[in-house]
């Protein structure tokens, strides 16, 4: 089995592609090349199955046909998928692996670290104080929005319930469409991007939430309206938003965080020690059991991270 890695992001380390090839060959898995070193040496013609890596730089209209043709396994490890177009997954006929388990836990962690740090950041007392004040609201009883019932927005809204934080849920792929912005003091996005979620977070939107409200994202830019969100936290000085993803990447975090109440980090609730060993022990997994079980058992398996199982209606959820 021939594997070809598409793209390598700028933040992989400078050794990763060799412990990729590495893994795979001393594993017996296959032979691994980039795309690009591939093409170049003309082995197409010479293979008659591949299996794709890719990642979010990944533009798959710059790949010709051909290997797409004798593609019968693609692994995308990132959990954003906007680089796919919904034509394109519907068009090919091979199964398209995408990793959001990887990491859903540390983005999960993430948010609930924001939302810890807005109720009750921990003062610093260099001194002891017999007043023994500490102006905090408790989790119990605070009423949570989470926009997106997936990986991640699944473990959120199970930590905060067994803190006593009221969770109101929207998601209508799920079955969650009431959305009650009057009584949502957090909001936290875990949502996809799509043609139903774009700009999701706008002035209309903002104007319907509670003074106060805090605002979290560590899912995709593009569900904010940055200059709507900007100007509504400069108009409400209580409220406060913390950021980990913009509409434009990289973004202009000095020019943000002038509005004091906007928090911003550089796209870095994925990351954690021992990311890229996770990485690629879940490329390996995906191709062990590419490799011994058939198409129905293995498609059977990985339903939940197919990304064909995210099309509705023209467009990927």
């Amino acid at each position: 089995m021939q594997i070809i890695r598409t793209d390598f992001s700028a933040y992989f380390p400078s050794d990763f592609e060799q412990r990729e090839k590495s893994l795979f060959e001393n594993e017996g898995l296959g032979s691994y090349m980039k795309a690009e070193d591939f093409l170049e040496k003309n082995l197409l013609d010479q293979s008659d199955e591949l299996i794709v890596i890719s990642n979010t730089q990944t533009d798959f209209n710059k790949w010709p046909k051909q290997m797409w043709d004798k593609t019968k396994l693609l692994i995308h490890p990132n959990s954003g998928y906007d680089n796919f177009s919904a034509q394109w997954v519907e068009s090919v006929g091979f199964p398209i692996v995408v990793g959001h388990e990887i990491r859903a836990q540390a983005v999960a962690e993430y948010c609930l670290s924001t939302f810890l740090q807005r109720v009750a950041q921990v003062p610093q007392q260099n001194k002891w104080s017999k007043e023994r004040q500490f102006p905090r609201d408790l989790i119990q009883g605070q009423n949570v929005l989470i926009v997106g019932l997936g990986h991640i927005g699944g473990r959120i809204k199970n930590w905060l319930e067994s803190l006593g934080a009221r969770v109101q849920v929207f998601d209508p792929y799920k079955g969650h469409f009431q959305l009650d912005l009057a009584q949502s003091k957090t909001v936290i996005l875990a949502c996809g991007l799509n043609p139903s979620s774009q700009h999701l977070i706008d002035k209309a939107f903002i104007q319907e939430l509670p003074k106060a409200f805090t605002l979290i994202n560590a899912a995709r830019g593009g569900l904010i309206k940055t200059n709507d969100l900007v100007q509504a936290l400069k108009n409400d000085p209580e409220s406060c938003a913390y950021l980990d993803v913009f509409e434009k990447e990289p973004a202009d975090l000095e020019e943000l965080t002038k509005t004091t109440n906007l928090f911003a980090t550089s796209h870095i609730a994925g990351v954690y020690t021992g990311l890229n060993e996770r990485m690629l022990e879940f490329e390996k997994q995906v191709i062990k059991h590419f490799l011994s079980l058939d198409l129905p058992s293995f498609q059977r398996h990985y339903n939940d991270q197919l990304l064909a199982s995210r099309l509705h209606k023209g467009f990927l959820i």
